[in-house]
């Protein structure tokens, strides 16, 4: 999207027309120009203008309904309605039909440049802020949710199903799977995506302060509150509230939050009447929602009114398919962010990111690849580059080279898994004494702390 630049003068009048385009072509603008209404339409079609100085008075069909349909055809354009003195009014009635601004002939060079380069500034503000709705909408967009496994798939189905409702929506999955990010893609595909989304971890809100957090509060409603407050509910009127490990929140706010939701209404903390809330609530939790309604950690009636859409986001250990990509997508950003020379992964490398549990998830897996890049030597990382927990909890089933065929591992990995097994049983065999362990083996002290950390022993 090219920054704001183009002018677009419709005058009949060939004289004002040439000085103009002098003018304005002088101070770097790109100038067109138009001897009807007729015309700059047809020219605002084929190369939409950022500014248009539009004359009243046009043969044929008028300035005013000109601009009306300018503001239809090209939205954003900023149009200056030029009029004759004694005919302001009609110069107000334009603006309130689209136009931004007017100027009265006979005019001053400065003053049109002057209201120009302000429509133009207006206009770039403009252009910014839908540059950056653009790049957050990409951000969190359900197209950066990576992955193609069936899991994955299913419940990306079922959210961008839950984005075209207004429905209250529960996400269940572990740490690390994910969660806010498909939150947050949902409200971004959503009706309420030019609204605000508030975002609240229910574990981190102190007990003390949890009802004013979320209803806020009236001045000197308790001790500190010095000035009224809006709550979470009140910020995210319109839009969106996430509620993050909701099965945290105290049982008795539970029991307001209902309420809340229920009646569409909040009361701030030491306030009388209920202040209107237009509310979408999202919740998400890192436990299986069912099991902490029967332990008592969330109350059966929010969660039923929570769940009317439920999504559960798979471990990644349930979509191991997809590592690959997601592994490659983190290895290229921590390319870009952290100058890492590393490019792709070894057949090694990759198995044993294939084979680990990732009981951190996306979030370990994220973190480990980052690790591995900034600890690779080359361009290529390999087995021994990744962190110590993905090369421990793969050793067995390297180990078990035997049962693999030759063209499946590398080298280095069948070498790994002898040296590891064999360190392993001789430090057990000498109960975790590291100098006779290295003397039985016949490397040196230094070595062995090397080869323990290698292989997180």
């Amino acid at each position: 999207m090219t920054q704001p630049n183009r002018v677009l003068i419709v005058d009949d009048e060939a004289k004002i027309r040439r000085v103009l385009v002098r003018l304005l072509g002088d101070e770097g603008y790109e100038v067109s120009e138009a001897d009807s209404g007729e015309k700059g339409l047809a020219l605002a079609a084929d190369r939409p203008p950022d500014v248009v100085v539009m004359d009243q008075n046009l043969p044929g069909m008028s300035g005013q309904e000109a601009t009306e349909r300018l503001v239809e055809q090209a939205p954003g354009v900023k149009v200056i309605m030029v009029t004759a003195f004694g005919a302001i009014d009609r110069a107000v009635d334009a603006m309130r039909r689209g136009a931004y601004d007017y100027l009265t002939k006979p005019f001053d060079n400065d003053e049109l440049l002057l209201r120009v380069g302000r429509a133009m500034e207006t206009r770039r503000l403009a252009h910014e802020v839908e540059s950056l709705r653009e790049a957050l909408g990409e951000r969190h967009s359900f197209a950066r949710i990576l992955g193609e496994s069936q899991a994955l798939q299913a419940a990306v189905h079922m959210a961008r199903r839950a984005a075209q409702s207004d429905m209250s929506v529960l996400v269940e999955g572990e740490s690390g799977v994910g969660k806010e990010l498909l939150v947050r893609a949902i409200h971004q595909e959503s009706p309420r995506r030019d609204g605000p989304f508030v975002a609240v971890n229910c574990a981190a809100v102190p007990a003390d302060l949890v009802e004013s957090e979320f209803f806020g509060h009236e001045k000197g409603a308790f001790t500190g509150a010095g000035a009224s407050r809006a709550g979470r509910f009140e910020q995210a009127d319109g839009g969106t509230l996430f509620l993050d490990e909701i099965t945290e929140m105290p049982a008795e706010l539970q029991a307001k939050l209902l309420r809340a939701l229920e009646e569409g209404e909040v009361t701030r903390v030491g306030g009388g009447a209920p202040l209107p809330v237009n509310v979408r609530v999202i919740a998400a939790t890192n436990r299986v929602a069912a099991e902490a309604v029967k332990a008592g950690r969330l109350r059966e009636d929010l969660y039923h009114r929570l769940a009317v859409i439920a999504v559960r986001m798979p471990p990644l250990r349930e979509r191991r398919e997809d590592i690959p990509l997601l592994a490659r997508h983190f290895l290229l950003t921590a390319g870009k962010q952290a100058g890492a020379q590393a490019a792709d992964f070894s057949a090694a490398a990759l198995r044993r990111l294939e084979t680990y549990d990732w009981p951190g998830n996306v979030r370990e897996l994220c973190n480990a690849v980052q690790s591995a890049a900034v600890m690779a030597e080359g361009e290529v990382i390999h087995s021994c580059d990744l962190p110590a927990a993905a090369q421990a909890a793969c050793a067995e089933g390297a180990a078990a080279g035997a049962d693999e065929a030759p063209s499946d591992r590398s080298l280095s990995d069948a070498v790994g898994a002898v040296e590891r097994k064999m360190i392993a049983q001789v430090l057990a065999e000498e109960g975790g004494n590291r100098t006779r362990t290295a003397e039985r083996l016949g490397i040196t002290r230094k070595t062995l702390l090397a080869k323990i950390a290698q292989y997180g022993l």
